[in-house]
């Protein structure tokens, strides 16, 4: 829905304190190199993310390395019958919000490679457009905190004033979109109580059902619409036999985009539009055309989707639609819907965590009598209660990685595990400045003792930064004075040209420099004091005569 980079638009925002990412896919070096690393860069550390639970073991399984998972952002598995599918980002600010909805996954293809369908809604304080929509999205995070292992509840507690504070904002948006989720009630039943009529129905989307069963109640939610499938030739995924003898269903194949014309990638847009004489309604998300994403819900065994419903004039939508370049060739050809059945154990990883012990939960399938559980070769204690192993591990002997190998050996077999936790400590030591920001004038110069230490431990409670944050600090105010003796070709630049960092020029680097030179004089004073001491002779009344040290340098 826009022809911006969904990575562009998360990298460049600014001013706003919390992210809440959902996805089905997940790739942890991805999300942590182009996306965790910008939002730290722009002071957005609080970060969580809910991802479907067999899919996030698979990542964590095939990178083997959780990097930050746990220790610098919390990722919440969700266990569903169905597929944990939304594809969302909200981010939470004071003064203002940012929700993007989309198609993408959090990974390489969904962020940089496919054809993928987002769209940006934007609240300020001023206005309070889309005020609704952003509530009913702090709403849904809020049900999947609840659904979910509740590693992330101090966050959701901030989230919640989050709430409150945006419903005080004044909305002059009568016709706001509406966020469609399927936590509690199918998408399809509604679709129906807000769009009544429809003639004609556009559907853009890669997946359908075998038996076409979501197109086949699309065709009967209203009397007798038109209904046109944008089919991607080779990738679509659809049995055509299904829907040959529906005289209302057309197929459109299509071989690419009007304005990407040597792009033919995979198109994983969920685009649906319902026209009628005059306007039209535009519902798009993560929701593809199947029984699991559109005819159920979490509660009877379908997915979780989120899609947002938006009324649009029909000329407005055509933009979109009307990209979409016709297949000239031979027949066109899809594919089956694939499902990916893991060869699964008799045992899953579901999640861990550090509280004054460290946990790691393990579902059960099956029951068997356990003989021992290893962790990282150290064997553990555990208890089994409900179908679910609740392994104790002694937090002095732990490695201290942020995977682990986990091995449970049982009557008449072995599995083993890979698994992971959250650190609340490491968690929040990451999102939270480590003292709070006391006054610059504070922080005095004092040439009559030795308190250097007391001087540093001052300027750190002026910077109100953790170690991350002072170690970014550093380097910057390091670049700054290598700008001003100016800057080298070998040492700064890449071969294309480009810098490779930006100064920064908000108020807080200002305020930071000014303390960064105040620490820079301490330390350059008690050096001289030290220097002084060294290198003087005593005269008679006992005090030091300043002299050079000797070069002997040849």
């Amino acid at each position: 829905m826009s022809n911006n980079s969904i990575l562009e638009i998360i990298q460049k925002s600014k001013g706003y304190d919390i992210a809440l990412f959902t996805t089905f896919n997940f790739e942890i070096s991805f999300f942590e190199r182009f996306i965790k690393n910008a939002l730290f860069s722009n002071k957005i550390k609080k970060v969580s993310l809910f991802v479907d639970s067999q899919e996030l073991n698979k990542a964590i399984n095939r990178e083997e390395d959780t990097g930050g998972i746990g220790q610098q952002y919390v990722v919440n598995p969700i266990e569903m019958q169905g597929a944990f599918h939304p594809k969302l980002v909200l981010l939470l600010g004071k003064k203002k919000a940012r929700l993007i909805v989309s198609s993408c996954n959090l990974t390489t293809p969904g962020y940089t490679i496919n054809n993928e369908a987002f769209y940006t809604f934007d609240m300020e304080e001023s206005s309070g457009n889309n005020k609704g929509l952003i509530i009913s999205s702090i709403v849904f995070f809020e049900k999947l905190n609840a659904l979910s292992f509740h590693a992330d509840d101090d966050l959701f507690k901030e989230v919640g004033g989050y709430k409150q504070l945006y419903s005080s904002f004044d909305s002059s948006n009568p016709d706001e979109p509406l966020l469609l989720h399927s936590v509690d009630v199918p998408i399809i039943e509604q679709l129906k109580t807000e769009v009544h009529t429809a003639k004609r129905i556009d559907v853009a989307v890669p997946y359908y059902d075998k038996s076409c069963k979501a197109l086949k109640e699309l065709s009967g939610l209203y009397e007798a619409p038109t209904i046109n499938l944008l089919l991607q030739n080779k990738r679509a995924r659809i049995v055509t036999r299904e829907i040959d003898f529906c005289s209302n269903i057309k197929k459109k194949p299509f071989a690419g985009f009007f304005d990407r014309s040597k792009n033919n990638n995979f198109y994983h847009g969920k685009v649906f539009r319902f026209t009628n004489d005059s306007d039209s309604y535009v519902m798009f998300g993560s929701a593809n055309c199947t029984s699991s994403a559109l005819l159920k819900s979490y509660r009877n065994g379908g997915n979780i989707e989120a899609v947002v419903l938006l009324n649009s004039s029909v000329e407005e939508t055509n933009e979109y639609f009307d990209n979409f370049k016709p297949y000239e060739g031979k027949t066109p050809e899809y594919e089956t819907l694939k499902v990916d059945f893991q060869m699964a154990g008799d045992y899953c990883f579901s999640y861990g965590v550090l509280d004054q012990e460290l946990h790691f939960y393990i579902g059960c399938a099956k029951q068997h009598k356990i003989v021992s559980v290893i962790v990282e070769r150290e064997e553990c204690q555990y208890s089994v209660s409900d179908g679910c192993i609740d392994v104790v591990v002694d937090v002095e002997t732990f490695s201290g990685r942020s995977t682990v190998k986990i091995v449970i050996n049982y009557d008449g077999g072995c599995e083993e595990l890979i698994g992971w936790y959250t650190n609340p400590f490491a968690v929040n030591s990451t999102r939270s400045p480590a003292s709070p920001r006391v006054d610059i004038d504070d922080v005095t110069l004092d040439p009559d003792s030795s308190k250097y230490i007391a001087d540093q431990m001052l300027i750190s409670k002026a910077l109100a930064l953790n170690i991350d944050e002072y170690i970014d600090e550093v380097q910057t105010h390091r670049m700054m004075l290598r700008e001003k003796n100016s800057i080298t070709d070998d040492e700064e630049e890449y071969g294309d040209g480009i810098i490779d960092y930006v100064i920064p020029v908000d108020n807080d680097y200002v305020y930071h420099s000014k303390l960064f030179k105040k620490l820079d004089s301490i330390k350059q004073h008690y050096y001289d004091r030290f220097f002084r001491f060294l290198y003087s002779k005593p005269t008679e009344k006992g005090k030091h005569n300043k002299e050079k040290p000797a070069n002997n340098s040849q």
